[in-house]
């Protein structure tokens, strides 16, 4: 939001005045650095936060949790928390689970247990205070220092072996908790989306002369990313 999408909100609220403005941010966001932004004068007389909601895969957040800070720090400042995913866990890791967010969460919370995101739609339009708890020297605006997320796009003409594909893809480690493209292999066009949860591939109805894949993690090694998506190549 910093800059000219900052002056682009501002110039969308004074000519449009919305009820509502609902913002969807990437997976790697930090609520309180987002908030921020709308400290400005010309903002605040404009915009308030009322709602931060947290998606919470229950399948996967006590794997991923103690190796990415900002997965806690997201519960951290939510105000409505969705426990997702409830009907693919056991109740015992679902016990686990809950009782870490318990842990985590504000004490003003809302915690939702759900199945495909499904909950009452009012919650998320609810206005409560907002609070963004913040460790005592801790700058939150030091994002790459403390979170060390970065990101590496590929681009190529080449198409791939789909089975080599799914094996890259599978080995990714946790240190890459999220990649997505669209890729052009031996068996067709495909989207690939590796979240949290697994590793997804499904076909792509659309065409494409290239094939786009981008990954995000903590300490990439890019040259290395890039000698095994090599290898995936048909020659």
């Amino acid at each position: 939001l910093k800059g000219p999408r900052s002056e682009t909100l501002e110039v969308f609220a004074e000519e449009q005045a919305p009820d509502v403005i609902l913002m969807e941010t990437t997976g790697v966001a930090i609520p309180a650095d987002i908030a921020v932004n709308f400290q400005s004068l010309r903002l605040k007389s404009l915009v308030c936060v009322g709602n931060v909601v947290c998606v919470v895969d229950a399948n996967s957040f006590l794997r991923y949790e103690p190796h990415f800070v900002v997965l806690g720090t997201q519960v951290q400042q939510a105000n409505t928390l969705v426990l997702n995913k409830v009907d693919l866990v056991s109740s015992d890791a679902l016990k686990a689970a809950r009782d870490r967010i318990e842990y985590l969460r504000q004490p003003e919370a809302v915690v939702v247990a759900a199945d495909h995101c499904e909950i009452d739609r009012a919650l998320i339009f609810e206005e409560r205070p907002v609070f963004f708890p913040v460790a005592p020297g801790h700058d939150h605006h030091d994002h790459d220092a403390h979170h060390a997320f970065r990101s590496l796009s590929i681009e190529t003409e080449a198409v791939l072996s789909f089975d080599r594909l799914k094996a890259f893809l599978e080995g990714l480690g946790p240190e890459i908790p999220r990649a997505k493209g669209i890729v052009r292999t031996d068996r067709g066009t495909k989207l690939v989306q590796v979240t949290l949860s697994g590793v997804e591939v499904v076909d792509w109805e659309g065409e494409t002369e290239t094939s786009r894949f981008v990954c995000i993690g903590k300490e990439l090694d890019p040259e290395a990313l890039e000698a095994r998506f090599g290898e995936i190549f048909l020659t």
